[in-house]
């Protein structure tokens, strides 16, 4: 949302207090910037990470509901493999409309049905997929465990990448992956696919080998 890429910036972490280093107190922001220049500004869900966002950035502000919700129930218990905090998936069986995404899409729409006098800059920021991995229970149902090959696991995996990046990027991907029980990896696809469109699903299903190798979806 500045006009400054990290590299000039030196921020290269994600959080809120990133708005505020030096390096970037001289520039706007891009909500404020169409502002200064006649736009009414509206946003909703997640434009800045964790949600955060400074003061008076945009006009109207919908729904900013946060990665996890207070109805949301706990699927996978917390484990060594990095099952905690955020990272769950599974399904969460209350209304649809409850979900994140729906509700931040709803109220965009609104804001679109609406008549304006100037011109607007409408932000939606949707939060999946990203973990926790949660969608409806007729997601799973639509996908079968069984129709679902897990990826290879190599172990060597980010040895090509630079020390920095091993260091920001530090993650327990690899492990969750290899060592936590198949039901789960399972489970959390069936969570990433949802948020893809179906004719995209079906492209990779169907493409069984490719140039990603090893990894595949058959479906």
């Amino acid at each position: 949302m500045k006009p400054t890429i990290p590299l000039i910036s030196a921020t290269l972490r994600l959080c809120a207090s990133l708005l505020f280093f030096a390096a970037l107190k001289k520039h706007v922001t891009l909500p404020k910037h169409f502002a200064a220049n006649g736009y009414r500004t509206l946003t909703t869900g997640k434009i800045y990470h964790d949600s955060g966002m400074p003061k008076d950035d945009f006009e109207a502000i919908g729904p900013i509901p946060g990665q996890r919700l207070k109805i949301d129930a706990r699927i996978i218990p917390e484990t060594p493999y990095g099952a905690r905090g955020l990272w769950d998936f599974g399904p969460q069986t209350y209304a649809d409309h409850l979900f994140q995404d729906h509700a931040d899409a709803s109220w965009a729409i609104e804001q679109l049905q609406q008549t304006s006098d100037k011109p607007f800059l409408l932000t939606v920021g949707f939060y999946r997929p990203h973990v926790p991995l949660y969608a409806p229970k007729r997601f799973f149902d639509e996908i079968p465990e069984d129709n679902i090959q897990l990826p290879v696991v190599r172990e060597n995996d980010r040895d090509d990448i630079p020390a920095i990046t091993k260091e920001i990027t530090a993650s327990r991907s690899l492990s969750l992956l290899r060592d936590s029980p198949k039901m789960r990896v399972h489970r959390a696809l069936r969570n990433c696919f949802r948020s893809i469109p179906p004719s995209s699903i079906s492209a990779v299903c169907q493409n069984e080998t490719t140039s990603m190798e090893p990894v595949s979806f058959h479906c």
